[in-house]
């Protein structure tokens, strides 16, 4: 009997000090905004998920040490800017490209260019049906020169449908001789 309750003794006591609260800090993650930069923040924990208002994007932190800086907010989902280019070697007037095929609904955001050699040429962005023949510009008119340029700010027909067709054309006789044109158009997918 007495070695019952010695036995009983220990058993409560053992499950006593098992019933210690840990010492150890749990932390749960947090949901937290940003109106235009997640990555600015510098005191998000790990697992921390930031939605970026003007975006529409998230970002999760995965710090390397302590509290999440920059790059340690890594995108995870949401709104993603896809740019896509074509090269047309020796440019001519009307020359005219197919450039990409719109696999899924998108807005376009801008359009550049740029020309090699002192030169420069004149391409037109257009936005095309499946069959890439109707077409519509998607902005006005770029001026390619040696220094790049960009849309006017404008994006006339910003909205692609899936199956559509982007179309690059050379406008008019490009000045001098370039080598060749890059022009390229940038698009945010939708989801």
């Amino acid at each position: 009997m007495k070695k019952m309750k010695k036995l009983a003794i220990t058993v409560l006591m053992v499950l006593a000090m098992a019933s210690v609260v840990s010492a150890q800090t749990y932390y749960s993650l947090r949901s937290r905004t940003h109106a235009t930069d997640c990555t600015a923040l510098t005191d998000g924990k790990i697992n921390d998920i930031c939605f970026e208002v003007d975006d529409e994007t998230l970002y999760k932190c995965e710090p390397d040490a302590g509290d999440c800086t920059g790059t340690e907010w890594k995108f995870i989902g949401g709104a993603e800017t896809v740019t896509k280019c074509i090269v047309i070697e020796t440019p001519a007037d009307a020359d005219d490209f197919l450039m990409y095929h719109v696999e899924k609904g998108a807005q376009v955001v801008a359009a550049h260019c740029i020309v090699e050699s002192a030169t420069s040429a004149t391409l037109s962005f257009e936005q095309c049906d499946v069959a890439g023949d109707t077409c519509s510009d998607i902005t006005s008119d770029i001026i390619c020169d040696v220094g790049g340029q960009a849309d006017d700010g404008v994006i006339d027909a910003p909205d692609l449908d899936i199956d559509d067709w982007i179309r690059v054309n050379v406008v008019g006789a490009p000045t001098g001789t370039p080598g060749h044109v890059t022009g390229c158009v940038s698009f945010v997918m939708d989801e």
